[in-house]
């Protein structure tokens, strides 16, 4: 991924009202995630004893332990996140990078930060439902369908968004939402591919 900085100046003259969108969902032990993730954070405060504080000031502290799978909730993935039979992308096998430390290589640390047109189709308004069903896998066809009935051009360097209104399943149906969702399929991702979007 790169900055184009044309493409963030020309976002940047967007900006009509300075409003933000929080994209990512809050984690925590209630997030589902498949299998048997899970997510735990403690609140410890050492030394909570009286007379066991430490110093002549009796100073104490709260302090976080977190333990859990970093997959669990909203995330970016980076391209050492899936693989077939081992083989990650651009044929690189798992054995070369991936460290019970980290990743080598294909991390999101790297990642520059993300500035740029915003351009949000709404796929479940376009499908006529509130929630596209899971499963569901935007085709370039679906796409440009949508793109034509809500008036959208989607340009080089663009992020695009969509809406399937799947969020909704999490406070519903939290079972249901770990199983499965709707989102880009091939033919879909080949599509934005070449209409040359940043992410």
């Amino acid at each position: 991924m790169y900055i184009n900085k044309i493409c963030v100046c020309k976002a940047a003259k967007l900006i009509k009202t300075g409003k933000t969108y929080r994209l990512g969902i809050e984690t925590n032990n209630e997030t589902p995630a498949p299998g048997t993730r899970t997510f735990n954070l403690t609140v410890l405060m050492p030394n909570q004893a009286p007379g066991q504080a430490m110093g002549e000031n009796k100073f104490n502290y709260a302090d976080d332990l977190m333990s859990g799978w970093m997959g669990v909730g909203s995330q970016i993935d980076g391209l050492g996140h899936a693989a077939v039979d081992h083989i990650f992308y651009n044929g690189v096998h798992s054995s070369e990078f991936v460290k019970p430390e980290g990743l080598s290589k294909f991390g999101v640390e790297k990642y520059p930060p993300i500035v740029a047109r915003g351009v949000l189709i709404n796929m479940a308004a376009c499908l006529n439902t509130p929630v596209v069903t899971e499963g569901t896998a935007y085709t370039r066809e679906m796409i440009i369908k949508c793109q034509n009935e809500q008036n959208i051009e989607i340009g080089s360097g663009d992020v695009v968004l969509f809406h399937s209104g799947w969020l909704d399943v999490l406070d519903t149906d939290p079972k249901r939402y770990a199983k499965g969702e709707p989102g880009i399929g091939l033919d879909g991702a080949k599509y934005l591919a070449s209409k040359d979007v940043m992410a």
